[in-house]
């Protein structure tokens, strides 16, 4: 016998009734389960101490949620049995009709592999996939999604009972969804609620799929929740969500997106887990381990200390180098920046801000969590005073964007002219967005854009430096940096500065300038 009750709670058509005693085989197989199923690998951003199994009893597949319990009375007066809970959630989700795992059984102090816990037998999701992974996986490889109608229309009927259930979910986005055999279904129910279904929950899964959900999807969704209610001209959860992320970008502690690390006299932060994949980055779509930059870090450092890596650019300010680095056994290009201090007032100003490593791993993600394409930023380590903490030397890596050129030496000519037309009009509207956000790029040189040769939109204009971005909003400071840096380059035409132009303001009155005679402006406001 195994030590838990098996049968403590059971839905009433659980088990297959064709197969000989199916309560004696899963007894059987539960009793052996670290030898006779197989640990499912948690997802990267599930952080909880939950682990899955996955096993065969007779001809039938379960999966098994196991929770170890915890030796501190606190937590888990806090926590509460989640199995009970999780349990209970999903049989309300069976009664209400909304797509779920069927629940199997509870049992109550089972024991796994030497650890007591409690346990939830499900009915097995093999092969689904997690549909946040599905979606972002075309996404990123810049395909269309072949059931895109399909899925969203499943995704709004589940929405839609769930509020006729008045069953809740505050930790609702696209991970908690997985896709089977074309079907849509809710598998975690970690974060369910039963005060109903708020507006605050609807507005989190949009934000999760911004960018595979278009306007006229949200509007569709919105009409038939909300037929009575006003669509909202923009998702008011936003900022408080890229504010959650912002607390976490130095890694403090354990994350699911961001870890702390130490290495000899070096310590700082790695992105482990990316917010979602980009498409010019593939660091951006694996998870980064500790042990792997535990191996890495020390033979880059000998590198960028002997002088191996090929240099991108040396001077006062510091060094920017190009090497590479192995992550989750796949080599990834990288570009490496150690800056400098060219001033004595840089080391009294430093005393009480972040030095400028820090800054730039800041500012980078401040701009990526807001969709603002720019180069991925992988690990920042510094060197600090081990009392007072200042730091002496500072390094931040990141993956180097595909392509090769930036836009200051990039060759113009050999880009079509409607896709020329579009790489303008998008550096434009990245400009605009930039100071929208409240910000300024004070240097959004040529030499600070890669072109990315994007395999659905083609040319795409990604920035590589951030340094420049100013907490201020002072309007049209990145754009003019860009104009004056563009007018260098011998193929910069009239017509290309006119697209810049209507990216950044495509309401505005454009002109051209008197002193040019030829580039293209955009008139001021009258005063």
């Amino acid at each position: 016998m195994i030590p838990c009750s098996l049968t403590t709670r059971r839905t009433s058509d659980t088990l297959p009734s064709d197969v000989s005693n199916p309560v004696a085989q899963l007894e059987s197989v539960l009793a052996n389960l670290s030898t006779r199923g197989k640990r499912v690998e948690n997802a990267p951003d599930d952080l909880d101490a939950r682990q899955v199994w996955s096993f065969t009893a007779g001809d039938t597949s379960y999966h098994l949620h196991f929770y170890p319990r915890s030796r501190s009375i606190v937590a888990r007066l806090r926590t509460g049995n989640r199995a009970l809970v999780e349990f209970a959630n999903l049989q309300i989700l069976q009664k209400s009709n909304i797509p779920a795992p069927r629940p199997i059984s509870v049992l109550l102090g089972f024991r796994l592999a030497g650890e007591t816990g409690d346990a939830v037998i499900l009915e097995s999701l093999e092969p689904g996939l997690r549909l946040d992974r599905y979606l972002f996986d075309f996404d990123a490889r810049g395909e269309p999604i072949p059931d895109r109608r399909h899925i969203l229309k499943q995704l709004i009927a589940i929405l839609q009972q769930m509020g006729l259930a008045k069953v809740g979910h505050d930790r609702l986005d696209l991970s908690r969804f997985v896709l089977l055999d074309g079907r849509v279904l809710l598998h975690d129910v970690r974060g369910m609620r039963k005060d109903g279904l708020k507006l605050e929950h609807m507005l989190r899964l949009a934000h999760d799929a911004r960018g595979l959900a278009t306007r006229t999807d949200l509007v569709c969704a919105w009409q038939v929740l909300a037929p009575e209610a006003q669509v909202p001209e923009s998702n008011t959860l936003t900022p408080r969500l890229w504010q959650r992320i912002i607390r976490t970008i130095f890694g403090r502690g354990a994350g699911t997106h961001f870890q702390r690390i130490h290495n000899g006299g070096w310590q700082g932060v790695f992105t482990r887990l990316a917010p979602r994949p980009l498409r010019w980055s593939r660091a951006s779509r694996i998870v980064a381990l500790q042990e792997d930059w535990q191996r890495a870090w020390p033979i880059l450092l000998q590198q960028i200390e002997s002088d191996q890596l090929s240099v991108i650019k040396r001077d006062a300010a510091g060094d920017v180098l190009r090497g590479e680095v192995i992550l989750n056994g796949q080599p990834i290009d990288v570009v490496v920046k150690r800056p400098k201090r060219k001033r004595f007032s840089q080391y009294l100003i430093d005393l009480v801000r972040p030095a400028r490593a820090s800054r730039s791993w800041d500012k980078t993600w401040k701009m990526l969590i807001r969709d603002v394409p720019a180069e991925f930023p992988m690990i920042l380590m510094e060197r600090r005073v081990p009392i007072l903490g200042y730091a002496l030397d500072g390094i931040v890596v990141y993956e180097h964007v595909p392509g090769g050129k930036t836009l200051a030496k990039a060759d113009l000519d050999e880009i079509p002219p409607d896709a020329r037309q579009r790489f303008f009009d998008r550096a434009g509207r990245i400009l605009r967005r930039i100071d929208d956000l409240g910000y300024a790029h004070a240097d959004a040189k040529s030499t600070n854009w890669m072109v990315f040769e994007d395999p659905a939109d083609g040319p795409t204009p990604v920035l590589i430096d951030l340094d420049g971005l100013r907490y201020y909003p002072w309007a049209m400071l990145g754009f003019n940096r860009l104009m004056r840096a563009m007018r260098q380059h011998p193929q910069f035409t009239p017509d290309d500065s006119l697209h810049l132009c209507k990216g950044y303001a495509p309401e505005a009155r454009v002109t051209r300038e008197d002193d040019a005679g030829a580039q293209p402006g955009i008139m001021p406001p009258a005063p």
